[in-house]
């Protein structure tokens, strides 16, 4: 099980981090974790507590040599202001002349009221320093951690600024392969467009002038996220709920939306959900050709990446106070001022990815577990796998390889007409095509032209359904071609002994087997030094059907026998 804890006030000694649940092997450093909490206190906008504080998460307990132990690890790390507060905020009884730094004006939009009404707090203090936004630099540290878990799977989160008040970036709708995600980094308002930095920064600097705050919307999106992370089974198991709760408990945070959430609402459904296609490409075997749904459908990851908005709303604290009551006497009162940002959507970017990186560990901890992080990826992996043979329990294409004189024509032609396939002989489709005999193909263009065209017409084959494919002895041979077959569909290989071909074809037509009939060896020596060096590549078939002293009949019976394996 994978969790985490945060504890410590914003003007006390310092916030510690629990993280509980990693796998032990995983390279984790303090460097890593800095430059995530660098990004963090980054942003236009920002107030005077940024340029005190040097972030800096020290590891406790849990890492030894800069690898995990599997067991809990802590981190650290000392707020540098508590210099200032030593007595105000001092876990021991102090003296009455001391200047605790009580405060009992509310502030409008800020925890404080809740807080003081719900622990029964006269210094509203006890409650700011909790609900304070330093806490959330505690959880970009656990996030940074988890983003070295990610890693290792090749899952990687960017965020950018799509909106601050009424200024909303032009490239909101650009595809995410085209964002400018570099350009995010370097930006002072985290904005995927160079077009957008001084509009945003002009919306920012005009709330400045009116002693006001402004908000916006942030993106988060998780790229290269696997297929089956989330539950439909059960409510609270589904990952976009906990996507968004865990958006929503940023502080200032007030809606999140997956996908084209809202936007969606607006258009019928065929134009909402997203239609999925064959593709050999991806590791799926499928894909979307559109991504509303964000990534997520019923609760689980669908393989597309996770796209996630996040609205998040002027801050409370105004340098020019709204009107408030004092928590202790009710006086109608100017609310409290204390030092804050002007817009904190830049650095809720860094924050929003750390809680992406929180979810997404727990949910893949929760699926491939692992006390190693060597067997949390072999699982990983194994499941990745897994996505061909649900696509090969289709059986929608076949493909017969062997030596020339297996039967593998004979064989497929019966095969098809018992699966009610389409049958094509890759030998006969290009002698056809051509206008010449294999033997005058070889003769005049030679084997690689020959097994090239094969190559070709596997290609065109890519996207046929409910077919029988007999090729060529020296196909598999022929570089990527094997793995064109065994991605795109059930390759098996009729496996006949030297001797039995030797049999058969003692009558044959010479002229259709050239590579076998030559005068420098035997028909059997020939056989066998193909077979020797075919071997390897053969053995990697789906299937292998030994069909030595056995009759078609047989030979197909023992086929569908072995497919049914696979429905």
């Amino acid at each position: 099980m994978f969790r985490f804890l945060t504890a410590g006030e914003s003007h006390g000694p310092g916030l510690t981090i629990m993280v509980e649940g990693l796998p032990a092997g995983l390279n984790v450093s303090e460097e890593d974790i800095k430059i995530d909490l660098q990004r963090r206190q980054k942003g236009f906008g920002r107030g005077g507590r940024m340029k005190i504080e040097k972030d800096h998460a020290y590891f406790k307990s849990g890492v030894r040599h800069g690898l995990t132990l599997g067991s809990p690890i802590s981190l650290w790390i000392e707020n540098i202001d508590f210099k200032n507060w030593t007595d105000a905020m001092s876990p021991y009884p102090v003296d009455e002349s001391v200047d605790k730094k009580e405060f009992s004006k509310t502030v409008p939009g800020h925890t404080d009221f809740v807080g003081a009404l719900k622990f029964k707090q006269h210094d509203l203090r006890n409650v700011l320093e909790r609900a304070s936004a330093r806490e959330t630099t505690s959880r970009v540290a656990a996030g940074s951690l988890c983003k070295s878990l990610l890693k290792e799977l090749n899952i990687s989160i960017k965020s950018r600024v799509l909106s601050i008040g009424e200024v909303t970036s032009d490239d909101v709708d650009q595809k995410l392969e085209n964002v400018d995600w570099d350009q995010t980094e370097i930006s002072e308002v985290r904005s995927s467009s160079k077009n957008m930095d001084e509009k945003f920064k002009d919306a920012i600097l005009s709330s400045k002038r009116n002693k006001t705050t402004i908000g916006g919307i942030f993106q988060v999106v998780a790229f290269n996220s696997p297929v089956g992370l989330g539950n439909f089974s059960q409510w609270d198991r589904k990952l976009d709920g906990k996507i968004a709760q865990a958006m929503m408990s940023i502080n200032a945070v007030k809606g999140v939306e997956i996908g084209n959430g809202f936007a969606n609402t607006k258009k019928p459904g065929s134009e909402v959900q997203d239609v999925i296609v064959p593709d050999k490409e991806d590791r799926r075997n499928f894909k979307h050709i559109t991504n509303h749904a964000g990534g997520l459908e019923g609760g689980v990851t669908n393989g597309e990446p996770i796209v996630v908005n996040v609205a998040i709303k002027p801050i409370a604290t105004l340098a020019k106070p709204l009107p408030s009551v004092d928590i202790n006497t009710g006086e109608i009162i100017e609310a409290q001022y204390n030092r804050s940002d002007v817009c904190q959507v830049p650095p809720a970017c860094v924050i929003g990815e750390a809680m992406m990186s929180l979810i997404l560990t727990e949910s893949i901890i929760e699926k491939f577990g692992g006390d190693h992080i060597d067997e949390l990826i072999m699982n990983f992996s194994n499941f990745i796998k897994s996505h061909n043979e649900l696509e090969k329990n289709n059986l929608t294409k076949i493909f017969l390889i062997g030596q020339s004189g297996s039967g593998k024509t004979t064989l497929g032609k019966k095969l098809s007409t018992k699966l009610k396939f389409d049958f094509l002989d890759t030998d006969e489709y290009i002698t056809n095509e051509l206008t010449l005999s294999i033997s005058e193909i070889f003769n005049t263009k030679g084997e690689l032209f020959f097994r090239n065209e094969e190559k070709k017409l596997l290609i065109k084959l890519k996207n046929q359904i409910n077919i029988v494919v007999s090729t060529g002895g020296g196909l598999p041979e022929i570089n990527d071609a094997f793995d064109l077959m065994q991605n795109n569909g059930l390759v098996i290989w009729i496996k006949s002994s030297p001797v039995e071909i030797e049999r058969r074809l003692h009558n044959s037509n010479r002229g259709h087997r050239p590579l076998l009939f030559n005068n420098k060896l035997s028909l059997i020596e020939n056989l066998e030094t193909q077979l020797e060096k075919r071997y390897d590549v053969y053995s990697k078939a789906d299937l292998i059907i030994v069909n030595d002293n056995i009759n078609e009949s047989e030979t197909i019976e023992m086929i569908l026998k072995e497919l049914k394996k696979y429905e």
